[in-house]
């Protein structure tokens, strides 16, 4: 089924024109952001550490993990357990990072995710090319 633009697949989903609770609230506060802000800083400067956090997360957001790509050595050519073997043994000799490892392990769960999906549809299209044509 192919979406629609303007159609909506949930006849009981919200209707057209409804403003949601939040643009309200931002609505309400929008007038006052000056004001309020101002309150904020205020406050964080005479020691409120909430206050602080509060504009510390506005401007300085915590820092997500992020790694650089690195060539790591894993034999593709051998079986999926074999090469989880091997990412483990990279890990317990401080060769790669744990972190690493784990998306490593992602990754070859995946893989074999996309292989048994491959192999099924083979499998699928071969069973159906032996039926005859109509079914039983």
């Amino acid at each position: 089924m192919a979406f629609k633009k303007g159609i909506s697949g949930n006849k009981a989903g919200r209707p057209k024109g409804i403003v949601d609770s939040r643009m309200k609230l931002r609505e309400l506060i929008q007038p006052h952001a000056p004001q309020l802000i101002q309150s904020i800083l205020t406050a964080a400067l005479s020691g409120d550490m909430t206050a602080a956090q509060i504009l510390m997360n506005r401007v300085c957001p915590s820092l997500k993990a992020t790694t650089e790509a690195e060539a790591v050595a894993v034999n593709l050519d051998c079986s999926p357990v074999e090469q989880s073997k091997n990412v483990l043994k990279a890990v317990s000799g401080g060769l790669i990072a744990i972190d690493d490892a784990t998306q490593l392990l992602s990754g070859i769960a995946n893989h074999v995710k996309i292989i048994e999906a491959t192999e099924l549809e083979a499998r699928l299209t071969a069973l159906e090319a032996q039926q005859p044509q109509g079914g039983r």
